[in-house]
């Protein structure tokens, strides 16, 4: 019995290691912070604050997401744009990117997902974050159903914007803005890369829509840029 019970405290081991590894790489990919960037506090100033709440399907609980909406001045024809914010800063850090949509004539939806500002505690993830991104869309969709709605994503907001329009078959259109091709695709240029990888692969080559071309620009820094 010795051979065995060795054998299924190894596998313990294993699976307690990838938990653990899997905790850290969503800690490094995403940097989730309730803390607004010290050069632009009260940038949120004047930007209309809504809670988004929904049963989220992966975690079988209630979630509760804090946004900031921001219409434009000719609301009832204006298109609508949901931003997706990128790592460590929670949304009112992008207020200055909601306001440049805004006065290209968006109304424009940002929120923070679960792990970020006001925003459920939750250690975000993969999954959750794209679950986060529908649950705003479908929120977006319910009171604007005649409006043209696009996707908007900077840095890792990219990938979950690229998510997103690949779930969804009502969107106008997606813009992304210094995002990456994936997450191994940047682990593999940083000292640490020779880690597995877990779960959180934001993978956005993959999620392409056939039939639309396709730019990729690769770089040797950070990770890369993808559009289409």
């Amino acid at each position: 019995m010795k051979p065995i019970r060795l054998t299924v405290l190894f596998l313990f081991a294993i699976l307690a290691g990838c938990g653990s590894l899997d905790t850290l790489q969503s800690r490094l990919i995403f940097q989730p912070s309730n803390r607004q960037r010290p050069d632009l506090a009260g940038n949120g100033a004047k930007l209309g604050e809504i809670w988004l709440n929904f049963r989220s399907t992966v975690t079988n609980g209630r979630v509760r997401l804090h946004a900031l909406w921001h219409p434009a001045p000719n609301e009832t024809q204006a298109p609508v744009a949901l931003y997706l914010h990128g790592t460590r800063w929670d949304v009112v850090g992008s207020a200055f990117r909601i306001r440049q949509l805004q006065a290209m004539g968006f109304s424009v939806l940002g929120i923070d997902y679960r792990g970020f500002g006001q925003s459920d505690p939750t250690q975000p993830s993969e999954s959750l974050a794209y679950e986060d991104a529908e649950a705003a869309w479908r929120w977006l969709a319910q009171r604007y159903p005649e409006r043209r709605r696009f996707i908007y994503g900077h840095s890792l907001g990219g990938a979950i914007a690229i998510e997103l329009a690949s779930r969804v078959d009502d969107e106008s259109g997606t813009m992304v803005e210094g995002t990456f091709t994936s997450i191994p695709d940047v682990f593999s240029t940083l000292r640490f890369g020779w880690l597995p990888m877990t779960s959180n692969r934001l993978d956005q080559c993959s999620r392409l829509p056939a039939g639309r071309s396709k730019r990729v620009l690769k770089s040797t820094g950070a990770g890369a840029e993808i559009g289409y």
